[in-house]
Formats: C-alpha cells, sequence, structure tokens
C-alpha cells in the first residue's frame, strides 16, 4: 500500500491522565506533521500530579506489536519511553534495528516519575551505540553517566549517538545543550515565561523524533523540538499544556 504520511512510533506507557506518554506523543507527533502510530508498554493510573499504579506488559506483546507496525507501515523514527529495564530497552532496540536499520531512535530516558515512582532499573551506556538521541535532564545525566557535566558526557558516546541534555525552565536560563562526539551546541530558550508541567519530557522527546523525519538535520530538529516544547510550557499555568 502506497501512504502520503511519514510514520513515527511512539513506545511508551499509557497515561490516564494524557498529560504523558502516549497520548502526549501522538499529539506531538501531529504537531510535528507526522503520523503517530503507538504501542504501549505500561499502563499507569495516574493524574497530572501522581503516578497511583503501573502494570507492565509482556515484552513479548510488546516486540510482536512492533514488528506487527513496521512490516505494515513504513516507520521512520520511533521514541522510545517507559520500560521496565535494560533488557527491555536492549530487545525492543534490537527488534526495531531488525525491521529498519536505518529508523531514528530518541530515547526518552524516564527513569523517575516527579512523584518518586521508579520506572527504569538498570544502565544505558553499553547501548547507547544502537540509539540516535537520548534525552536526559541533568539529574537523569547523572544517574546514567555518574556526572551531568556535557564535557564529561560528550567522553563516554560513540560518534553515532547524541545526548540532548535538558535544563529545567529553573536551572540557569533554561538552555538546553546538543552533545555529540565532536561538538556541544547549545539549544537556547525561547525567552518565554515557563511554568511546571506534566509530560514535558515526553513532549521534547517525540517532537525530536517527530521533526526528525521531516527535519534532516538533527540540530534544526532539536532546535524545532525546543521551540514547542518551549511554547507548551508556556501555553498557561496548570500542569496541563497545550501541544501545537
Amino acid at each position: 500500500m502506497k501512504w502520503n504520511h511519514k510514520f513515527a512510533l511512539s513506545i511508551a506507557g499509557h497515561d490516564t491522565s494524557s498529560g504523558a506518554g502516549i497520548s502526549a506523543d501522538l499529539q506531538t507527533f501531529r504537531a510535528c506533521g507526522v503520523y503517530g502510530l503507538s504501542v504501549i508498554t505500561a499502563l499507569t493510573l495516574q493524574t497530572h500530579d501522581e503516578v497511583k499504579n503501573l502494570t507492565w506488559r509482556n515484552i513479548s506483546d510488546i516486540l510482536f506489536e512492533i514488528e506487527t507496525l513496521f512490516q505494515n507501515y513504513p516507520i521512520e523514527s520511533v521514541k522510545i519511553g517507559i520500560v521496565k529495564n535494560v533488557v527491555w530497552l536492549q530487545n525492543i532496540i534490537e527488534c526495531i534495528r531488525q525491521q529498519n536499520k536505518d529508523c531514528i531512535i530518541v530515547v526518552d530516558t524516564v527513569w523517575k516519575s516527579t512523584s518518586g515512582t521508579i520506572f527504569f532499573e538498570g544502565n544505558t551506556i553499553d547501548i547507547l551505540n544502537l540509539i540516535d538521541i537520548l534525552t536526559p535532564n541533568i539529574t537523569e545525566a547523572e544517574y546514567f553517566f555518574g556526572t551531568k557535566k556535557p564535557t564529561e558526557i560528550q567522553k563516554k558516546i560513540g560518534k553515532t549517538t547524541a545526548i540532548y541534555l535538558k535544563n529545567s525552565a529553573t536551572e540557569n536560563d533554561g538552555s538546553d545543550v546538543l552533545i555529540t562526539s565532536n561538538h556541544r551546541i547549545e539549544i537556547p530558550s525561547s525567552g518565554f515565561t515557563f511554568f511546571e508541567k506534566h509530560g514535558s519530557g515526553c513532549v521534547l522527546s517525540s517532537a525530536i523524533a517527530g521533526f526528525s523525519i521531516v527535519e534532516p538535520h538533527r540540530e534544526v530538529a532539536c532546535r524545532k523540538a525546543k521551540i514547542l516544547v518551549d511554547r507548551f510550557l508556556s501555553s498557561d499555568e496548570s500542569l496541563a499544556g497545550k501541544i501545537e
């Protein structure tokens, strides 16, 4: 079948509040101008304030669904959200690469929710070379790399992987840093007034995945994603924001 769409896939958890996870990713894909597909890794019961329950799905079902979607749609990029552990992450990435070795893989390093729920156990260092872009905030970077300094993180990544290091809006001036093995590129804030938002990390990572399809230059895709998430963070004073 011939499609007139560009396809991105979200592999992430379901958030009953629709502020994060699959729901936020699909809204973001649409804002990027791409068609979003989804595979759910976990069912969560949560509000914009708190995760109340988390139930993981069976990894074999997850992998089967990924294979089925790739066999039926020309998926060009994937955003991976919450997964149970490193083994799951590696299995999912290997499954994607078997279906499309050139697929862009963006991993949102969700290891703990704002309310303290632990989602992820393990270390991603050994599989970094299988990932195109990792999107940790400062706390997550320190958890995974043992440091939050861009210069030190740069020493730990290969030539094919980029780290999009997020600064929260309350740290420094809200600017982020795109780190590759050769460069450190500042992605400046839009200068808006920001408000705390549920799901901002999901929006950013899925925006990078979405824009990476329509924009061949990684830096430009990341800059567009930053603008989108800044608009989301400044859209209103509540924990829920507008993705557009």
